[in-house]
């Protein structure tokens, strides 16, 4: 069997992984929030901006718990870290620098996940010792885990698999089981799409560079799409919604305005978002609308970059921290954007607050994705 573009199927039979019998004893614990309810996983293409999109995700879910405490719909957000490292990719995010791209081999590692929550309370009109008696209407909760698979290659987890013996052999087994089962058994689905890998607007601002994938990223994510629909279909069900994450818009802004369009517009962006997906990812967007999904939604995002006078992106020197093959550990210099943070002496802030460990981000999207998952979560 050739390792290269391995499906998910394919890499279940050779690991002798029957996806319809039960769980080796992997069922998901409480601590990672597995009587929850329903679950949203995040699947993306190789070097998509995942992390980055799972890291701004977050940190605009702990923004939304500090902005509505003592509100009467408080928003709830716990963190699974487990083997990721999930809270310093926010730290980082907001220090205005780039989360380091997780390495392919470790793919299959224990993923983030996070357990949103929302009440809605009402006065009852009661008062016990001066205080105002509140009365819960409903408690909402859904969980969003974050899968590694199929976005990355499958290549060189299938060579570490094979690379170990005995009980190690069995826990990487069973982890990659776990992981995808976890990721099938979700819900709902968000995809994201690389704005700059986009074909069709002349030559392509970026590229894939993983040899084992495709060339066009049309290709990846509807590989990735018909996966999961596929596998729903066989079980009798379909997926409930597919939110899509349009990332790096801010790169393809000025060729937009040359050509005609704009994602972020408020008057046209979604005719805008629909034409760009349905005419350069046009495999991809047949299939999202073809698998009866009643619930497609579309969310350009962007982290705004330090930028010279001239307009053009600025790079710097940073030292990232890798894992190698053998399980030590090296230092990398890469050159990376920064992103644009925030001028806490600015006077047009409403408060001194207001910009403290604050980035200019696509803030507004973010919190239109957090909300439109909470509506996907039944209310208790």
């Amino acid at each position: 069997m050739s390792l290269d573009n391995l499906s998910v199927e394919d890499f279940l039979k050779a690991l002798k992984i029957d996806p319809s019998k039960p769980s080796n004893g992997i069922a998901p614990t409480e601590e990672e929030f597995g009587a929850c309810g329903n679950k949203v996983a995040l699947i993306a293409p190789p070097a998509a901006g995942k992390t980055v999109t799972v890291a701004g995700m977050f940190m605009r879910a702990q923004a939304k718990v500090r902005q509505t405490v003592g509100t009467s719909n408080p928003f709830f957000a716990r963190i699974l870290e487990k083997g990721s490292d999930i809270h310093q990719d926010i730290s980082n995010l907001m220090d205005g620098t780039f989360p380091a791209k997780t390495q392919a081999y470790l793919g299959f590692r224990s993923s983030p996940g996070m357990l949103l929550e929302q009440k809605k309370y009402a006065d009852t009109g009661k008062s016990l010792f001066g205080r105002k008696i509140r009365k819960q209407f409903w408690h909402k909760m859904l969980q969003l885990p974050i899968c590694d698979l199929p976005g990355e290659t499958l290549t060189q987890v299938m060579w570490q698999v094979r690379a170990q013996t005995g009980y190690q052999a069995k826990a990487t087994k069973d982890m990659i089981e776990y992981a995808i089962k976890e990721m099938r058994g979700s819900d709902a689905y968000i995809f994201i799409l690389k704005a700059s890998t986009a074909k069709g607007l002349g030559d392509q601002l970026e590229q894939e560079r993983d040899r084992t994938v495709s060339r066009d990223p049309d290709v990846n994510l509807v590989r990735m799409l018909e996966d999961v629909a596929n596998y729903k279909m066989k079980q009798g069900s379909s997926l409930k919604a597919a939110y899509v994450v349009i990332s790096a818009v801010d790169k393809i802004q000025k060729r937009a305005e040359r050509i005609g369009f704009d994602l972020l517009s408020p008057q046209r962006g979604q005719q805008d978002i629909e034409n760009f997906v349905s005419h350069c990812f046009p495999q991809f967007y047949s299939a999202l609308h073809s698998y009866y999904i009643p619930q497609i939604k579309y969310y350009p995002m962007f982290f705004e970059t330090v930028k010279d006078e001239k307009g053009e992106e600025l790079l710097f020197n940073d030292q990232i921290e890798i894992r190698n093959p053998d399980g030590t550990f090296g230092i990398r210099t890469v050159q990376r954007p920064h992103i644009a943070v925030k001028d806490i002496y600015d006077p047009s802030a409403a408060n001194i607050w207001q910009n403290a460990r604050s980035i200019n981000y696509s803030e507004q999207q973010y919190d239109n994705l957090l909300n439109d998952l909470m509506e996907l979560a039944k209310a208790r």
